[in-house]
């Protein structure tokens, strides 16, 4: 394990499995204390308990949060796990997101909204939640994860928009 990121703690949202785990275990390496998250547990493919486990394997220290961070409170108390189990957040990664690719005329507002909820309110939420502590601590990171989707893509105009907001909310 390195220490560049000795005494940091880390938030990573949807770190139960693929890019979002990868996420949470590099940081993990480099010394920062981890809360892995996901919707909820037994997650095919993985979930935030067995990624929290994979960085405890490592000799790391993390703990699992399982909530949707498209829920304001859900997000809220995400934040909190942190600051009960490690005191602080000094990292916050936006990468949690549901994807429902479709053609505009096949998409349903569900589709819509799980999709938008999930990538852009969640991204809102937990950065409402954590940029006061960060402005007390006087110090802190928000990453927020897109893609160039954003730029246009067909069969995901759902997805394309969720990214599209989370760049305006990154520059904002």
């Amino acid at each position: 394990m390195g220490d560049r990121l000795k005494d940091r703690v880390a938030i990573v949202t949807g770190s139960g499995q693929g890019i979002g785990k990868a996420i949470a275990v590099a940081l993990a390496k480099e010394g920062a204390r981890v809360v892995t998250n996901n919707r909820s547990p037994g997650t095919s493919g993985g979930d935030a308990e067995t990624a929290a486990q994979e960085i405890k394997d490592l000799g790391g220290q993390a703990v699992p949060f399982f909530g949707s961070v498209s829920d304001f409170d859900e997000a809220q108390k995400l934040i909190q796990t942190a600051l009960d189990n490690f005191g602080r957040v000094d990292i916050l990664v936006n990468n949690a997101g549901a994807d429902a690719p479709k053609m505009v005329w096949n998409m349903t507002e569900e589709d819509w909204d799980r999709c938008v909820d999930s990538f852009l309110k969640g991204s809102f939420n937990c950065i409402r939640h954590v940029t006061g502590l960060m402005r007390e601590q006087r110090w802190g990171r928000i990453i927020n994860t897109t893609s160039t989707a954003w730029l246009g893509t067909v069969g995901h105009c759902n997805y394309g928009a969720a990214k599209a907001g989370i760049v305006g909310l990154t520059r904002a």
